[in-house]
């Protein structure tokens, strides 16, 4: 009897138009120059709440098989996700959904009434 792999399937690369209609609906992410990582950047009024929010991205990201590059400064969070195999997939593209960011920080409007 043949010997099968059992191998997962590599995940598939996408596009980049289907990155760039991510960046496009998700303006909170930028894309390096390199083309290799997704970053944002969220701030909160109180850090105790931007340290729940990065306990809660890090099982979402347990639960997507992703390891973000999270760094925490006082209410500050900037996320990094690097592509694998210097490729996004669309399993990346996705836990980069889940996360909502999807909206850049509000700034504050002077405009009155």
């Amino acid at each position: 009897m043949p010997r099968h792999s059992h191998r997962a399937p590599r995940p598939s690369r996408l596009k980049a138009e289907r990155i760039q209609s991510f960046l496009t609906e998700n303006p909170a992410w930028r894309l390096a120059a390199d083309g290799r990582s997704l970053a944002a950047a969220i701030s909160f009024a109180d850090p105790a709440h931007a340290v729940g929010r990065v306990a809660w991205m890090m099982a979402l990201a347990t639960c997507h098989g992703q390891a973000p590059r999270i760094c925490i400064q006082s209410e500050s969070i900037q996320v990094e996700l690097s592509a694998a195999n210097d490729d996004f997939s669309a399993e990346e593209i996705a836990f980069a959904r889940a996360l909502g960011l999807s909206t850049p920080p509000a700034t504050p409007s002077n405009t009155a009434d």
